[in-house]
């Protein structure tokens, strides 16, 4: 059932991220609070498609990756991302995160659990089995703001 949802999730966010990636930028339009999103303040209330923002690892506290919660139980949070798998090329007008840009990595989206660990939620990529710990500290929760849409 898990490979079910998974392709569907990656169909679904192949076809947005083309259209409208180019016209936003998807971390910093999370953190627009009252407008496109809603705070989540606890783990505990988190639902399905709500946001994690990755924020709070630089002063400048600007999101800068986005992943997709998708599951908890008591001690394990799934999520969905998207990872460009290459960095640097800003500097030459290339994103290999960006759909439109010809430097684009077409990478599909990844699989990430934070297992609960005390009080620290330590991050695996299931897909890279990159390890990050207590890694949840940075990210900013989030909830779409679905009655602000269209005003």
């Amino acid at each position: 059932m898990f490979q079910l949802l998974h392709s569907e999730f990656h169909a679904f966010a192949w076809r947005c991220s083309a259209e409208i990636r180019h016209l936003t930028n998807p971390p910093l339009d999370m953190q627009r609070v009252g407008v496109n999103t809603i705070a989540v303040d606890t783990v505990e209330e988190l639902r399905g498609g709500d946001l994690l923002a990755l924020a709070r690892d630089k002063k400048a506290g600007i999101a800068h990756h986005i992943q997709v919660f998708h599951s908890r139980s008591r001690d394990e949070i799934t999520i969905f991302q998207g990872n460009s798998g290459v960095m640097g090329f800003g500097f030459l007008g290339l994103n290999p995160a960006d759909p439109q840009n010809v430097a684009y990595t077409g990478k599909s989206i990844q699989l990430g659990v934070y297992s609960k660990e005390g009080e620290k939620w330590n991050y695996r990529n299931i897909t890279t089995a990159r390890v990050k710990k207590n890694f949840l500290r940075y990210m900013e929760l989030y909830r779409w703001n679905f009655m602000e849409f269209n005003q």
